[in-house]
């Protein structure tokens, strides 16, 4: 087993985390023998994945300190998936072209984000790549999700549900406001 007494760690803030990049090793206090032995430590990393932790420590029948490979610490936070175009339940006309627009989404380390946009119409399926893009749909209700990446694991979406007439409904737009007659423009 582990001698508790002798549990140590070292830590580095670089890329790759070879034994130069690494602090000096310090002693742990708070060890729970057992099987396995356990550590409780309270670390703070940078963010990024350029973060490394390595341990060192005897055993009980005093061979000398052994020492761990490195582990890398990867600090990475979700990105914040904001659709400001366009409006939740707002009705476009079929022969319209629509704004999709994400790209007030946001990530706190900086990531660079790539989005995709999908529909739940078959027909329109997969709308594009961009924090900013243009289609036309079919007449439909129409789930809109982006799907924005970090490139570092995480993938977060958000919906927004749209409405696209049909011809036919043009049609009977007796008072001229872009709406047909009957139809009222759906609440987000």
């Amino acid at each position: 087993g582990v001698d508790p007494a002798t549990v140590e760690y070292s830590i580095a803030n670089e890329a790759g985390g070879d034994d130069k990049s690494f602090g000096p090793w310090k002693k742990v206090v708070n060890v729970v023998s057992g099987n396995p032995t356990q550590v409780l430590l309270e670390l703070e990393f940078d963010w990024g994945k350029d973060n490394f932790i390595r341990w060192r420590a005897d055993d009980l029948m005093g061979t000398g300190s052994n020492i761990s490979k490195s582990y890398r610490v990867w600090i990475n936070s979700r990105p914040k998936v904001e659709i400001s175009s366009p409006d939740k339940g707002s009705y476009f006309r079929f022969d319209h072209e629509i704004i999709f627009d994400a790209s007030d989404s946001s990530d706190e380390d900086g990531d660079n984000l790539s989005y995709y946009w999908t529909s739940n119409v078959s027909a329109n399926k997969a709308l594009g790549s961009g924090g900013v893009i243009n289609a036309r749909l079919v007449p439909g209700k129409h789930i809109i999700t982006v799907f924005v990446s970090d490139g570092n694991g995480y993938n977060e979406s958000e919906k927004v549900k749209i409405v696209v007439g049909s011809k036919t409904d043009y049609e009977r737009d007796s008072d001229g406001d872009g709406f047909s007659d009957g139809l009222e423009r759906e609440k987000g």
